[in-house]
């Protein structure tokens, strides 16, 4: 093995073992956060690399998918649903549960339509 090949793999190791320490197995947000970390990688080395004809369009689709679950991760349906509906009620909890069904959909489709397509 290289010693590349070698620095590499022991960066991806380090990195990884960095988001697992701090992780739990209770919550959803842990199998979200090791997605968008493998999603961001994956995105930073096909632009590094360029190793497609449709790079651009491959880390842009990669791009949405990663801020999709980081506004999945990070939850801010409360603040946004607030600015509309500064009192709490109905209405309320209709828009906060709008908003994630919204994003969740969305990284749905990004992933049906393109996952496959971003590692050829």
């Amino acid at each position: 093995m290289s010693p590349r090949v070698l620095i590499w793999r022991l960066r991806r190791v380090w990195s990884m073992l960095h988001l697992y320490w701090g992780s739990g197995d209770y919550d959803w947000s842990v199998i979200a956060e090791l997605m968008r970390h493998q999603i961001r990688r994956t995105r930073l080395h096909v632009q590094e690399d360029r190793i497609s004809l449709d790079t651009d369009r491959i880390a842009k689709q990669m791009l949405i998918a990663e801020h999709l679950l980081t506004r999945m991760i990070d939850e801010p349906y409360c603040d946004n649903v607030l600015k509309r509906y500064p009192e709490y009620g109905k209405y309320w909890a209709q828009m906060w549960d709008s908003l994630q069904k919204q994003d969740d959909e969305m990284l749905a489709t990004i992933l049906r339509k393109h996952f496959r397509s971003w590692w050829d």
